[in-house]
């Protein structure tokens, strides 16, 4: 077994060595719709939230580009894991 490239992993030492074992049991358990409208549903009310540390406008674009980046790579992963 070798050691994890992270210093803490949620993937057990199987899931390491194969990632396509939780790729595969995330796209199964959730739609890609339904994890679109989680994003969604996430970035509105946080967006519309009161009192948060994304009232800055830095901080909102930072908040805009990773809801972004998180559907791009949600994509790819449903792509790898189904064409692969």
């Amino acid at each position: 077994m070798h050691p994890s490239i992270f210093q803490f992993t949620y993937l057990t030492p199987v899931e390491e060595a194969d990632p396509f074992i939780p790729l595969h049991r995330f796209c199964d358990l959730m739609p890609l719709s339904e994890v679109r409208k989680t994003l969604n549903t996430w970035l509105t009310e946080t967006l519309s939230a009161e009192d948060t540390i994304y009232e800055d406008t830095t901080e909102r674009a930072q908040l805009l580009l990773t809801y972004n980046q998180l559907l791009s790579l949600f994509d790819a992963v449903y792509n790898i894991t189904y064409n692969h």
